[in-house]
């Protein structure tokens, strides 16, 4: 054992440990120990609860958006306040987590906020619910920009909703849907910051600088600007574009070649650091990479990464490569493979080198 490490006896329902070892045989998630599941478990929940809050937002005023009024035709499934009274909301199935085409409306194009570029963060470990809050930006802005503030609001207490309907559908499909969307009511407070941080980015205003950083800007399908002294945001020309490529996206996984096709030829154009991950981890899958030398070749590429950054975001590709179809669901012989289609993606990725 290494000098720098320390055994801990931690008492587990037997049930816990049940679960956990049914995974460890079926391959799922690429685990091949208890320890090493364990490991990455408490890593990852010691990165999220350490993991630093983003500033708060200015408070904004509301603007032309009605706040209680729900989203207009195309907007995502759930985008709505949650009902005050103990209305049960309509029963979800999969075919309702199609986005469909994205409401019409304004575009901001020449905004103000810089984007931050780097490779995608992994505690963004699912691309549809970015998708989804982009929906739901479309709608609130079919005839203005609307408040950050109140983007921010309003997208959140839909997340909630639309979260709890998918803790249900999950218990009928045998898969997790809800993944990034907010389902821990015991932690309000940390399951809204995740899924604001991760799924949908940051906006920092220091004096006349604004930073944005997480998918929704990363990828430049939304952006920012000053009016009156409030920050307003709107999706992008290119933001909308995409929305409407991915009209048929939804929680049926993995999602189309077609629409994966459309979505990388996205961030080529317009998020070439977040691209880079998916076509680092493809070369390493195609040699065969295990785990471990999967987070080798990532630590190799980014010695800046400390040890828990690095596996944290070889997780969250290695997620998002299977949501989109690239990689296959399960290891074989501790070795990640790629689909038929990964393999023609990272053909067409040489190609075009």
């Amino acid at each position: 054992m290494p000098a720098d490490e320390r055994i801990v006896r931690v008492p587990l329902p037997v049930s816990l440990i049940r679960r956990m070892d049914q995974l460890l045989l079926k391959g799922t998630g690429g685990y091949q120990t208890r320890a090493e599941f364990i490991r990455e478990a408490v890593e990852a929940m010691v990165l999220e609860l350490s993991y630093e809050p983003a500033p708060e937002e200015p408070r904004l005023q509301a603007l032309t958006v009605a706040a209680n009024a729900p989203p207009t035709t195309g907007g995502p499934p759930g985008a709505q306040h949650a009902p005050a009274g103990p209305l049960k909301p309509p029963v979800l199935d999969l075919e309702r987590t199609r986005l469909g085409i994205p409401a019409s409306g304004v575009t901001l194009d020449d905004g103000e906020g810089t984007v931050i570029d780097e490779p995608m963060f992994g505690l963004h470990n699912r691309d549809y619910p970015s998708l989804w809050a982009a929906h739901h930006l479309a709608a609130l802005t079919t005839d203005d920009l609307v408040g950050l503030d109140e983007f921010y609001r309003t997208l959140v207490a839909a997340a909630w909703e639309f979260g709890e309907r998918l803790l249900v559908l999950e218990k009928t499909v045998g898969a997790k849907l809800s993944a990034l969307f907010p389902t821990n009511r015991a932690k309000p407070q940390s399951a809204e910051e995740g899924f604001r941080v991760f799924a949908v980015g940051t906006c920092t205003a220091n004096g006349q600088e604004i930073r944005l950083g997480g998918p929704l800007f990363m990828w430049r399908v939304c952006q920012v600007t000053r009016r009156n002294g409030h920050l307003l945001v709107g999706l992008t020309s290119a933001g909308r574009e995409l929305l409407t490529a991915l009209e048929d996206v939804s929680l049926e996984m993995p999602h189309p070649p077609t629409l994966a096709e459309r979505f990388f030829a996205h961030l080529r154009a317009h998020a070439a650091k977040d691209w880079w991950g998916f076509t680092t981890l493809l070369e390493a899958v195609e040699a065969g990479a295990t785990r471990i030398e999967l987070i080798e070749v990532f630590q190799q590429a980014q010695p800046t990464w400390n040890e828990s950054k690095n596996a944290t975001n070889v997780a969250g590709y290695v997620a998002r490569a299977r949501e989109w179809g690239l990689v296959e669901p399960k290891q074989v012989d501790g070795r990640y493979a790629l689909t038929p289609f990964g393999k023609h993606q990272l053909d067409e990725e040489r190609r075009d080198a």
